[in-house]
C-alpha cells in the first residue's frame, strides 16, 4: 500500500506541529512550501539511489523516514525545530538496504 503526496504533504503538517488537529490539510501557502521540499528531498533520494516509487505513491514502508527528512529540511522556513531528520535517514538507508535489489517487489500471480 501507498501513500499520495498530499497525505504525505498532511503527515509532515502534523510532524511540524503547522497542522492544526482540526483541520485535514494545510493551508495553500504551506502546502506549496512543503510540496517543495517534498520534490527537493525525492530528487535528493534519486541522486542518492534511494527512491524507487513514484512521486505520488510513497510506500507505507517508507513514509515515516521521508516525512522526518522533509520536516527537517523545512524546519526552519516555518521557524520551527525539528530534530527527527537524521533518524528518518537512517530508516529509509536501512529499508532500502533490506530490499532485494532496491526494486519494488513484483507480485507473481498464477
Amino acid at each position: 500500500m501507498a501513500i499520495t503526496k498530499a497525505q504525505l504533504r498532511t503527515l509532515i503538517g502534523r510532524e511540524l506541529e503547522i497542522l492544526p488537529s482540526n483541520r485535514i490539510s494545510l493551508n495553500a501557502a504551506d502546502g506549496a512550501l512543503v510540496d517543495e521540499y517534498i520534490d527537493g528531498v525525492r530528487a535528493w533520494l534519486i541522486e542518492e539511489g534511494l527512491c524507487y516509487w513514484s512521486a505520488d505513491a510513497i510506500p507505507e514502508a517508507a513514509k515515516l523516514a521521508v516525512a522526518y527528512m522533509v520536516a527537517g529540511n523545512a524546519a526552519a522556513s516555518f521557524n520551527k525545530q525539528y530534530g527527527k531528520a537524521e533518524a528518518g535517514m537512517r530508516l529509509l538507508k536501512e529499508h532500502v538496504a533490506s530490499r532485494p535489489s532496491g526494486e519494488p517487489t513484483k507480485a507473481t500471480f498464477y
